[in-house]
């Protein structure tokens, strides 16, 4: 008996030691990491509600607190009672709803599971209470960076009054948002480069347009980011005694005014042609001396509509006279190339500026040698748009040449005379 007790006693020491040579802390189950989604609705999307009931229903169970701050109706419903099931959330409506009218329920990622993850997508159903309406508000993307090509936009829809309607993500370069109700409409667009499920003023792109109570508009939205910066002149440089080229800290479209002025007297030196290129005005003025002058820009006006009411700079003026002869840089058509077009616009490309009455042009019917009228359609003084009076005829052979007496503002002529030639082609 003893022996036996003896015998137990050693097993279950034995035991107690390979028990505890094996000690670990507890590891639990894996982290819940699967975001909740909207698996059902009653009715079905579209549906009508005239019952003024729906049903909603989760892939996991919710947390209550957050339906709260994540859903959002449209148009408002304000007397309503709503029943949590554990991934099934009832809405019950007390209230008269607008006859004919589509309701709209928009589903944030403010809505969290019970283990705090969020929605997987913003989302909104629509409804109708009696007939559908099938309003529409289409358009392209447009963006002003393309590193923000690949990213979502996403869209809220508001009404009149800044009401949310309907929040949706795009992932192509156009859009489309129907099943709308007759009525005027605000569009907020952004990107969410931080996922943050917000607009950050300044380090996101962002747009905002109204579309007009009409039954199909077209909105084109043009992501920008946000910008105050107001146009300055960084320098000036005189390229020769008549020319000047205003380099600014960015693009203008405009200005109201622009002076150059003797810094002794503040007496003009009298501006002949004023033109800009981007970020760049050029000149051209009397003959300057060589005493210091200030230059000085009124209004302008960068592409984001930012206004510098005036912006200034001293400099010195150069008194070298310019003898360099001009060139043709670029033309379209380009030489030997066909047009689809028996009127085409021809473009010449100039490197310097060119006054309209020192340019000499002929377009020539080539076997015929018959001489086709030209008008001038456009003109910078660096850029020349010519257009035939008439109808080239098809198929035939056309040659433009520029004279060697065409000369700048200085007198300079062209070294040779310029020539192209092309072929109006159409295809019956």
């Amino acid at each position: 008996m003893n022996r036996a007790f003896s015998f137990f006693l050693i097993i279950l020491s034995i035991l107690m030691i390979i028990g505890c040579g094996n000690k670990r802390s507890p590891t639990g189950g894996p982290v819940d990491t699967e975001k909740p989604v909207l698996s059902a609705t009653i009715p079905e999307q579209f549906g009508d509600i005239s019952s003024r009931r729906i049903e909603l229903t989760f892939s996991k169970a919710l947390d209550k607190s957050s339906l709260t701050r994540g859903v959002y109706f449209y148009p408002p419903i304000l007397n309503k009672k709503v029943h949590y099931a554990s991934n099934a959330v009832t809405i019950e409506i007390r209230e008269d709803l607008i006859p004919d009218t589509n309701y709209y329920i928009t589903l944030t990622s403010a809505i969290k599971d019970t283990r705090g993850n969020p929605l997987d997508k913003n989302q909104t159903i629509v409804f109708r209470n009696g007939k559908f309406n099938d309003y529409r508000i289409s358009g392209t993307f447009r963006l002003e960076q393309e590193a923000d090509l690949d990213l979502p936009v996403t869209i809220y829809l508001l009404s009149p009054d800044s009401l949310m309607i309907l929040s949706r993500q795009f992932t192509s370069c156009a859009y489309v948002i129907d099943a709308l109700n007759p009525a005027q409409h605000i569009l907020r667009a952004f990107i969410d480069r931080n996922d943050n499920h917000r607009y950050d003023h300044g380090s996101e792109p962002y747009f905002e347009g109204q579309a007009p109570n009409q039954p199909f508009v077209t909105l084109d939205v043009h992501l920008a980011y946000a910008d105050t910066t107001k146009p300055v002149i960084r320098s000036v440089q005189a390229l020769n005694d008549r020319e000047l080229q205003v380099n600014l800290s960015e693009p203008v479209k405009s200005w109201q005014e622009i002076k150059v002025l003797r810094l002794s007297d503040r007496s003009p030196l009298p501006i002949q042609i004023a033109y800009h290129e981007k970020d760049k005005i050029f000149l051209f003025t009397d003959p300057a001396d060589s005493t210091r002058y200030v230059i000085e820009l009124f209004g302008a006006t960068d592409p984001k509509d930012n206004i510098q009411s005036l912006t200034s700079l001293q400099f010195s003026a150069g008194t070298k006279q310019d003898r360099t002869p001009p060139r043709i840089i670029a033309t379209n058509p380009r030489n030997g190339t066909a047009v689809n077009d028996l009127r085409p616009i021809i473009e010449f490309h100039f490197s310097k500026l060119i006054p309209a009455d020192r340019i000499n042009f002929a377009l020539i019917e080539s076997d015929t040698k018959r001489n086709i009228p030209l008008e001038t359609v456009q003109s910078n003084h660096k850029v020349y748009r010519f257009q035939p009076i008439h109808d080239l005829t098809n198929q035939k052979t056309y040659r433009l040449t520029i004279s060697s007496d065409t000369a700048d503002f200085h007198g300079n002529k062209l070294e040779q005379p310029f020539e192209i030639s092309f072929l109006p082609l159409i295809r019956q």
